[in-house]
Parts: structure tokens; C-alpha cells; sequence
């Protein structure tokens, strides 16, 4: 119906999001150009989901529909690399097809394709270099450009403090707490937020 509607006011660039039975209808929405955003293997956690598959995106890719994986939780969305290597498990697809569900079909999906989503001449440097293979879970960024600039580079930035916590640092929690309460209020009247923090190594 949506597909038959948008066709009618001639609509061009449909994505339809979250379609996690987009499977059910591949041909259809590849023979009309219509796209997909959906996750990667969540099913039978809510009603409209409730048939679908570990199996959709790569239904959907193998049906022609230009397709990505996407999440709308903030730790996974972290992590879209690890969710499109799901559909090498389900699904079989290449290394090719599975990262171009989070570079190149995206930037499609949002219309940018000529500046971003592939390594060509011309577009953005918005490239992230990974030591192991991306798709791994062993992958870890060595390096991010970001506009042709250097953003990250793992050898030359300093040590991330919180891999290796010292007990005995001192983090300047007074500072801390008046940044936060200066950004959001939720902290206002908080009278014992220090005594959570304020602990020496002994008591650690």
C-alpha cells in the first residue's frame, strides 16, 4: 500500500525503516527501487516483528534492494560493524555486500553517495583503518581520518585512562561534579554524590 502511494506522487527515494519483514515483499520493493534500513537479527519481540528473521538483510540484498544495517540503541549503534558481520552468519554474504550494509548503501539511502560511503577520488576521507579483519570481533581502530584529518591514531594518542584506572589518582571530583551540575540539573541537591566517589585506595 505505502509503495503503491508513494508511486502515485511520484516519490523517488523511499527507505523504509526498521523493516524487519522486509523479506516477505523483496521483489516488490526491488522492482520499485524502494530501500531498507533494518537491524540486524532482533525478531519476536514485538508484534510487527514478530515473523522476521536473522536471515532479512540478506534476503533483501540478494533480492536487489539496496539495504543497511542500522540500530537505534546507543551501545550497538557503536558497533554496526560487528551487527552487519551477522549477515555473513545469516545469510552468507560476502565481506563486499555485508560492509557496504553500513558505507556505501547508507550514504545511498541518504542521498550523499557522492561524497561518502566508498574510497574514490573526489569524496570525503572519512576512512577508519582497523588492525584485524573489520568484521571481526578481534577488529580495534587503529586509525580514524575524518575529512582527510587525522582524528585518532592508536600509536601516537594518549593511553585511554579508563582501561587502567590507578586507585590512588586523584580525579578532581570537585571539578567533575561542578561541570556536570553546569551542563544538567538532574544533579541539583545531590548532597552525598561526592561520599559515592571520595574513596581512597584502602577502602577500595
Amino acid at each position: 500500500m505505502m509503495m503503491k502511494v508513494c508511486k502515485d506522487f511520484g516519490i523517488k527515494r523511499l527507505v523504509f525503516q526498521h523493516v524487519n519483514e522486509g523479506f516477505k515483499v523483496a521483489p516488490e520493493m526491488a522492482a520499485q527501487g524502494v530501500m531498507a534500513s533494518v537491524f540486524s537479527d532482533w525478531w519476536a519481540y514485538k508484534l510487527e516483528v514478530y515473523n522476521s528473521t536473522a536471515y532479512n538483510a540478506a534476503i533483501l540484498t540478494r533480492n536487489g534492494v539496496v539495504t543497511s544495517i542500522n540500530s537505534d540503541d546507543a551501545e550497538l549503534m557503536r558497533h554496526l560493524y560487528h551487527e552487519t558481520a551477522k549477515t555473513q552468519k545469516y545469510g552468507n554474504l560476502t565481506d563486499d555486500e555485508a560492509l557496504a550494509l553500513i558505507t556505501i548503501n547508507p550514504a545511498k539511502q541518504l542521498g550523499v553517495e557522492n561524497r561518502i560511503g566508498s574510497i574514490e577520488v573526489g569524496k570525503d576521507g572519512d576512512i577508519v583503518i582497523f588492525k584485524n579483519h573489520p568484521l571481526s570481533v578481534y577488529a580495534i581502530p587503529s586509525l580514524t581520518i575524518v575529512d582527510g584529518i587525522v582524528r585518532f591514531d592508536r600509536e601516537k594518542d594518549a593511553d585511554d585512562m579508563r582501561l587502567m584506572v590507578d586507585p590512588r589518582q586523584d580525579l578532581q571530583l570537585t571539578t567533575f561534579l561542578q561541570d556536570y551540575r553546569s551542563k544538567d540539573s538532574c544533579l541539583e541537591g545531590v548532597e552525598n554524590f561526592m561520599s559515592l566517589f571520595n574513596l581512597n585506595a584502602e577502602e577500595q
